[in-house]
């Protein structure tokens, strides 16, 4: 019972922005899977740029779309993250006074 209520909301509420970034650093990085031949978007950029022969104008759009995609993730993983801190903030918190820390000898 206290897993789930007390540890898990504040595990995920910790953790939330670390997976976040890298839900974006995955996206930013997928142009990488061109190397090993997996097909995705700077892929499918080359070939139309190679059938087309025009480079910069499809290049422009790729990065576009990922200015899009990482731009448009990092909002909703804000929205997301506000939600989860406003939630935190709403819950009593345990406020240690100097009064109590003298009673306790944790001074």
């Amino acid at each position: 019972q206290a897993m789930l209520n007390v540890i898990l909301p504040q595990g995920i509420r910790n953790a939330f922005p670390a997976i976040g970034n890298e839900f974006i650093v995955n996206i930013k990085d997928s142009s990488v899977l061109m190397i090993i031949s997996i097909t995705e978007l700077m892929f499918q950029a080359k070939s139309i740029a190679g059938t087309t022969y025009k480079f910069s104008e499809t290049y422009f759009i790729e990065a576009l779309i990922y200015l899009i995609l990482t731009t448009v993730t990092s909002m909703i993983l804000n929205v997301i993250e506000k939600k989860l801190n406003q939630t935190s903030s709403s819950l009593p918190q345990s406020v240690t006074t100097p009064e109590q820390m003298k009673f306790s000898g944790k001074e």
